[in-house]
């Protein structure tokens, strides 16, 4: 199954500029997600919310591509991941789920029971187009 990730402007640490999470710590955090998920890495489709480094403003966002992307894949689910790509996939209304930002720098992925709940809902969401499954465990 083919799943969307949605992220923001590349890490200054960036192997390549046009690859997002590309040899940073977020790509080994992601790759543990996805793994913990059993999601293939070959069937993600990664893509930033900028098509700029540096300040985020509303005027840098992509949108017309991160739009072409997603009409083209349709019925694929797509992960926001961070405030930043929820609030513009939101601005497009695009259905999604969002995922913390798998930054280093996120206090949240401190608290692994967090994170693995939100791994949980999140595979729900790609299964089955929503969480009810956590829903009703709970």
């Amino acid at each position: 199954m083919r799943v969307i990730f949605i992220g923001q402007n590349p890490s200054k640490h960036n192997l390549d500029q046009n690859i997002p999470f590309l040899g940073t710590k977020s790509e080994r955090i992601l790759l543990n997600w996805l793994k913990k998920m059993s999601i293939d890495y070959a069937h993600c489709i990664f893509m930033n919310v900028s098509n700029k480094p540096g300040k985020l403003k509303v005027s840098d966002y992509n949108l017309d591509a991160l739009k072409l992307l997603i009409n083209h894949h349709k019925n694929v689910p797509v992960i926001a991941l961070g405030n930043i790509a929820s609030d513009v996939l939101n601005r497009i209304n695009v259905k999604h789920f969002k995922l913390p930002h798998p930054s280093g720098k996120n206090r949240k992925l401190n608290d692994k029971t967090f994170i693995n709940i939100e791994l949980l809902k999140c595979k729900e969401y790609i299964i089955y187009g929503e969480y009810a499954v956590y829903h009703r465990i709970m």
